[in-house]
């Protein structure tokens, strides 16, 4: 049984090293956002020709980082009270059709001695309009031993598989989602709106994922 007295106690004995870790931390911060500023106030050739020199940079910078001159967008409204800000929202979403998809994953290995996974992918797609229907669905895949184990360039933790169907799947569905609105600006619709949750980076080292997730996450900013 844990004690508040005891809990205290050696809460107050570790608090230096609390303290000691919060000054690191907050000290590495200031380092980062001194070289973001840097970044953000430097000139174009600069960064370029420093990127140049690097074998792999693993970035580079955007055009609103240069047409902005600086690494934060400024956002002009504003407004009075909440009710005047929703007011604006309800304008700015006003029968534009805005789409976002979410996963979630399950992988049962550690507790059985089947290994078998399950991802679903849900949607939700509304028009904001009020003539028309809004829609929300799931898509349910199963992953067995087969998909799980099975086929594998490079030895693999299953739940990596796992985390990677899921997204990819989201990818996928959003994908479908951005496809079936090209033409948007022929039929005179108000620009369609896609939600993704997720950095647009390849988020394993795996080999035999990287192909799969830098293949589907170019095509979707494409």
């Amino acid at each position: 049984m844990l004690t508040r007295e005891s809990l205290n106690a050696e809460l107050t004995k570790r608090s230096e090293e609390f303290r000691d870790f919060i000054g690191e931390h907050l000290s590495s911060a200031d380092a980062f956002l001194s070289a973001l500023a840097t970044i953000g106030s430097a000139a174009p050739e600069d960064i370029t020709s420093r990127l140049n020199a690097s074998e792999n940079p693993g970035a580079v910078p955007s055009r609103e980082l240069f047409s902005n001159g600086g690494v934060v967008l400024p956002f002009s409204g504003s407004w009075a009270d909440h009710q005047e800000a929703r007011r604006w929202a309800a304008e700015i979403l006003d029968n534009r059709t805005t789409f976002a998809a979410d996963g979630s994953q399950i992988y049962t290995g550690k507790e059985t001695s089947l290994p078998v996974a399950a991802v679903q992918i849900g949607w939700f797609e509304n028009p904001h309009d009020a003539t028309a229907q809004y829609q929300k669905n799931t898509r349910f895949e199963l992953l067995t031993p087969d998909i799980l184990l099975k086929d594998q360039q490079d030895p693999m933790d299953p739940d990596i598989r796992v985390e990677a169907r899921r997204y990819l799947g989201e990818v996928e569905r959003i994908g479908e989602f951005l496809t079936s609105k090209q033409g948007w600006q022929e039929r005179s619709e108000r620009m369609p709106v896609a939600f993704f949750d997720n950095p647009l980076l390849v988020p394993f080292s795996q080999k035999g994922l990287q192909k799969s997730f830098l293949n589907a996450t170019v095509e979707l900013v494409h």
